[in-house]
């Protein structure tokens, strides 16, 4: 009887440290045979547990690994696309920034050709300037001239009015006077 129950012992011990594979026979009727039967049903049971933890656990491993898998397909993606977005951004600045700089080259130029423009508009001005003043110099030597032609006719009109008023006093027939002498010259040439 002790070698049934050393059996079992060690059956239950494999059982516990979850090994499954013992036989055990269920041929004897007594207490023993009893106590065999429900080890059997045990181990069957704990066998069954054991499986589906097993794969309960490779489920959970596969679908970690599937995870896993897809956060990297994932992070791949976005950096792809971050990749692509950040490649055209940068080429589309890079366009920017070469049209910006013949902008510029462009202004500079447009800029210097109007510096030149104006230096030769600010000698022009100059130059009408100094015309102004010369043909204001002339203007005004005209002027002077005009009066002082305007004086001698004034002071020859005024000799003149004064002859033909000593004339007048002197009763001198015009005909004679040195004016009609020089008036009939004039008109028989």
């Amino acid at each position: 009887m002790t070698k049934p129950i050393r059996l079992a012992t060690a059956i239950a011990e494999h059982v516990a440290s979850g090994d499954f594979t013992d036989k055990i026979s269920l041929g004897r009727r007594d207490d023993l045979g009893r106590l065999l039967r429900s080890l059997a049903t045990m181990q069957v049971s704990l066998k069954a547990r054991a499986a589906q933890q097993a794969e309960s656990a490779a489920a959970k491993e596969r679908m970690r690994a599937e995870q896993k898998q897809l956060r990297r397909d994932v992070t791949s993606n976005l950096a792809a696309a971050l990749e692509e977005k950040v490649g055209k951004l940068v080429l589309d600045l890079e366009s920017a920034a070469t049209r910006l700089e013949v902008t510029a080259h462009t202004v500079s130029d447009s800029a210097e050709h109007a510096n030149k423009q104006a230096a030769i508009v600010a000698h022009n001005a100059g130059q009408a300037t100094t015309n102004v003043e010369a043909v204001s110099g002339a203007t005004k030597e005209l002027v002077a001239s005009g009066q002082d032609m305007f004086a001698l006719v004034r002071n020859s009109m005024k000799s003149i009015g004064q002859a033909v008023q000593g004339t007048r006093q002197a009763d001198i027939p015009w005909s004679c006077s040195p004016m009609a002498r020089k008036k009939s010259a004039i008109s028989s040439s």
